[in-house]
């Protein structure tokens, strides 16, 4: 029987992501610019980026945001998709476009 890592893996992290108040969009079906008000600094999204961006604006939570992307990108396990989801709003955090509140995900 195969086992999936996220079921066994008890110290696995929840991300809660929390837009940067200041942070305004443009966002296009080629991908998204983001623009920090408050520091002047910019990043250019491509469409997954600028899809992601757009269901945390709708406060989509990351199972929900990585099951999404899972029924788009079908060929793509869901632990890739998963990983790529996390080092995406971390690359955020990095910039000041969002805060992460990091929790153990109950199983």
């Amino acid at each position: 029987m195969q086992r999936i890592p996220e079921l066994i893996n008890s110290n696995r992290i929840t991300y809660a992501v929390k837009l940067s108040a200041g942070v305004r969009d443009a966002v296009s079906a080629d991908g998204a610019i983001l623009l920090d008000i408050d520091n002047g600094s910019c990043l250019s999204l491509n469409a997954v980026g600028a899809k992601i961006w757009q269901m945390l604006k709708q406060e989509w939570q990351e199972d929900r945001i990585v099951v999404a992307l899972q029924q788009e990108f079908t060929t793509v396990p869901i632990s890739q998709l998963r990983q790529d989801y996390l080092d995406f709003v971390e690359e955020l955090e990095r910039n000041n476009l969002v805060q992460i509140e990091r929790y153990p995900k109950a199983l």
